[in-house]
Formats: C-alpha cells, structure tokens, sequence
C-alpha cells in the first residue's frame, strides 16, 4: 500500500495534490496510514505464528533487512 501511494505522489501531476502533499495530508490520512501499518503487522504476526517460525530468528532476518530497505528509500527518494 505504502508503494501504491508513492507512486500515485509521483505519477499524479495535480496541483492541489501537490499542496496538499506539501502542506501534509491531514489527520483523516495519517490515521488511516497508520491503521494499514498496523494491520499490515497484524498479519506478519499472525503469518509467523501459524508458520511456528522462532523468533530469534525473524527478528534477526527483520534486523537484518531494515537498513537496507532504508538506504534504498533514502537513495531512491533523494
């Protein structure tokens, strides 16, 4: 969801979207941000729940993954 959205930021040549997007979103759009992060790792619990993962090891793979999925952001959004 969170890849649809920028991409729609990025396609999408409105100018009152680009003011509203400068201006930032409102409390209605980050709540509803939020609530989609929030099922997302709702899901991602439950899916390693039902898969008995161990957890050391999904934090690990979790940790592991975090700084690079950031630096490509950086870089890309830069």
């Amino acid at each position: 969801m969170l890849a649809a959205v920028g991409v729609y930021i990025l396609v999408e040549k409105d100018e009152e979207l680009g003011e509203r997007v400068g201006k930032g979103l409102g409390a209605r759009a980050l709540a509803g941000f939020g609530l989609s992060v929030s099922i997302d790792e709702l899901a991602i619990g439950f899916t390693i729940g039902l898969l008995r993962l161990a957890v050391a090891l999904v934090v690990v793979l979790t940790a592991a993954q975090t700084p690079v999925a950031s630096l490509a952001g950086s870089s890309l959004g830069a």
